[in-house]
């Protein structure tokens, strides 16, 4: 190999070993200690999920076309048949307030990461409430392990009603990077919510 071409390739490659540390520089694990603070943010219930009730008419089999049952005036036809009615009752829209536990970091030992951003989604009909969030990553130490941080709902009255994790996924990222729309949900009758290290 010619002399010029094996020293263009060393120098490319001690430009960037040296671009690689510069890009490292500044990054480090987060020193202090955790510690835990607490948000406030609005669930509600657009579709009254909590309050809903449903009420059945009974009804009285047709009699057999073309036969009159015993004092019956009707024609003996199907449109004698009394059909099932479904009355659904809701409550107007319930706006609750949800607490949320969250430490100042999260990490697995290996990547940290600040969770921002919690919001509901209003529009989403289901049995329970889909929220939201935003992971910004403070130090990646391995795009090969996923950042796992666990969560826990509570009611009113203290009870647990929902055990969970959520994932932030480090394929690709590097620290500065903020990993969006992390999905998680709780039911409506929530209070509650405590986010907290996989390994607690």
């Amino acid at each position: 190999m010619n002399t010029n071409i094996k020293k263009i390739i060393a120098v490319i490659m001690i430009l960037c070993s040296f671009a690689a540390v510069l890009s490292s520089c500044g990054e480090k694990p987060p020193a202090e200690e955790i510690t835990t603070g607490t948000e406030i943010h609005q669930l509600k219930d657009n579709y009254g999920i909590l309050n809903r009730t449903t009420t059945r008419k009974s009804t009285t089999a047709a009699p057999e076309k073309g036969k009159k049952d015993k004092g019956s005036k009707g024609t003996g036809t199907d449109a004698d048949a009394e059909t099932t009615k479904v009355q659904i009752t809701t409550a107007p829209i319930k706006v609750s307030d949800v607490e949320f536990v969250l430490q100042n970091y999260y990490t697995n030992g290996v990547n940290y990461g600040e969770i921002q951003n919690i919001r509901f989604d209003e529009q989403a009909f289901a049995s329970t409430a889909y929220g939201y969030l935003d992971m910004k990553m403070t130090y990646v130490g391995s795009q090969s392990k996923n950042l796992v941080v666990k969560y826990r709902a509570y009611d009113e009255n203290g009870k647990l009603c929902r055990d969970s994790i959520i994932m932030a996924k480090t394929a690709g990222v590097k620290a500065g990077d903020t990993v969006e729309h992390i999905r998680f949900n709780v039911p409506f009758n929530t209070v509650k919510v405590e986010f907290f290290d996989e390994s607690k």
